[in-house]
């Protein structure tokens, strides 16, 4: 007999959708969630409805497939309870990561009346839990029949008062959103580093290495005319501020302040410090007061790296 046997579903159509208290709450302060979803190697006593108990462990890798694929983590929503309703949705997708020890994710909260409820209800510890939903891809019972999650793929998670499953649990609340620009700035400084130990050994480097690191930033005239970039999707990621609804097609309407030159992707240190003078005359108006402190906090931040480089 083998160790393990693919466990296969009840019906040749997709794979019921599983439903687990995996994550505890903590209170802290901010509006981004950074959470372990779902811990690898342990074992617990689960139930779907109108099955019996039975045990389960995720498997390290379990989502590979979904953090590989860029983008998809802001259509993984966060909502109360899992309900169904817009009404019931609270956040969004930053980013979704593995770890041999779990699958993390970070969740924006958004900045609204129930948002803002939700996260009272956390720090309060009325909402203590986080639950996952997720597709079974693959799954094989052990010898001694462990139900094992090979593969997966997470649909989303919920605020719940559930107790929680062991060694997961909500790392931190923090007040900004995950710094894009700030993981790309470390590249091109890897990419830099690189670049200078290679002169001194005189190792020749390719072009367009050294063309990445001379277009992290440019000072040069700002033109933020939204008629630069072709597309609204262009347009927003140059933006500091994209509120455009989760999932929806992209228009340039929705987006403001935008920083980066169209093509290249530079930081444009003047258009950083127009887009800072605009957000100091409490625009765009559209915005929330939360959304343009954390824009400001994202500029000011890119700003100093700049000035940095130039000390």
């Amino acid at each position: 007999m083998s160790a393990a046997e693919e466990v296969q579903p009840d019906s040749e159509q997709r794979p019921a959708l599983i439903t687990r208290a995996v994550a505890e709450v903590k209170a802290g302060e901010g509006r981004t969630l950074d959470v372990r979803i779902v811990p690898y190697g342990i074992v617990a006593t689960v139930s779907d409805p109108g099955r019996a108990p039975y045990r389960e462990q995720w498997m390290e890798g379990a989502f590979a497939d979904q953090v590989r694929a860029t983008g998809r983590e802001r259509n993984v929503f966060v909502n109360y309870r899992h309900g169904a309703g817009i009404q019931d949705v609270l956040g969004h997708g930053l980013n979704l990561r593995e770890a041999s020890d779990g699958f993390y994710g970070s969740f924006q909260i958004h900045d609204t009346p129930d948002g803002e409820k939700a996260l009272y209800m956390v720090r309060e510890g009325v909402l203590a839990g986080v639950s996952l939903e997720a597709y079974p891809k693959k799954s094989v019972r052990s010898r001694d029949g462990v139900v094992q999650r090979v593969k997966a793929h997470l649909v989303n998670i919920a605020l719940t008062p559930e107790p929680a499953y062991d060694g997961a649990g909500v790392l931190a609340i923090r007040e900004d959103e995950l710094m894009e620009d700030a993981e790309e700035l470390v590249g091109l400084e890897m990419d830099r580093a690189l670049i200078e130990r290679c002169q001194r050994l005189g190792i020749a480097m390719p072009d367009r290495m050294a063309d990445l690191v001379t277009r992290a930033f440019t000072d040069t005239a700002w033109d933020g005319s939204a008629s630069r970039w072709d597309t609204a999707e262009s347009y927003c990621a140059a933006s500091a501020i994209d509120l455009n609804a989760p999932g929806s097609k992209k228009t340039k309407d929705a987006c403001h302040l935008p920083y980066k030159e169209p093509g290249s992707g530079a930081v444009n240190v003047n258009g950083v410090r127009a887009a800072l003078s605009r957000l100091g005359q409490g625009l765009p108006k559209d915005a929330s007061q939360g959304q343009r402190d954390a824009a400001a906090g994202r500029l000011r931040r890119l700003l100093a790296s700049y000035n940095s480089q130039q000390s």
